[in-house]
């Protein structure tokens, strides 16, 4: 498996105006997380996760490339980012707040 996003200004990433989150989510904005992964990937998604944080150093340096993009926006991005890799920064952590929260498929 290979976790994709899509459609960046639904995202909390971008945080656009406009973006609302689908109402069957029961979340407050697209910038509240909700893990959505089945629990029969949770292997995946353990490897998933130690591979986002490796490549951490690049993600955070290709958001500093943007030449285009305000310091604002920038710095929105990466806390953002931020709460994304506390959420996996240690196997404790995958393990509450992703495998712990998997949909039984």
């Amino acid at each position: 498996l290979v976790p994709l996003p899509y459609d960046f200004d639904q995202t909390g990433l971008v945080s656009a105006p406009y973006a609302s989150p689908p109402p069957q989510l029961r979340v407050a904005n697209v910038r509240s997380r909700l893990f959505r992964g089945f629990c029969s990937h949770n292997a995946q998604t353990r490897d998933a996760a130690a591979e986002f944080l490796a490549a951490r150093p690049r993600i955070e340096a290709a958001l500093a490339s943007i030449p285009e993009m305000t310091e604002r926006t920038r710095s929105r991005a990466l806390s953002y980012l931020n709460g994304f890799f506390e959420d996996i920064e240690t196997p404790e952590a995958v393990e509450e707040n992703l495998v712990g929260e998997c949909v039984s498929s």
